[in-house]
């Protein structure tokens, strides 16, 4: 998911299309990216 927005999303509900373990792979909100940390780090 990209969000080009200035606006962040809490409990956003995003449909996949199989049933399983889905994890972040980049988020460009984490701190190494200049960026206030607001990554979640896991599993969803």
């Amino acid at each position: 998911m990209i969000n080009f927005q200035l606006t962040g999303y809490e409990n956003f509900r995003l449909g996949v299309p199989n049933r399983g373990i889905y994890q972040e792979l980049l988020n460009s909100d984490q701190e190494i990216y200049g960026a206030g940390s607001k990554s979640t780090a896991r599993a969803f």
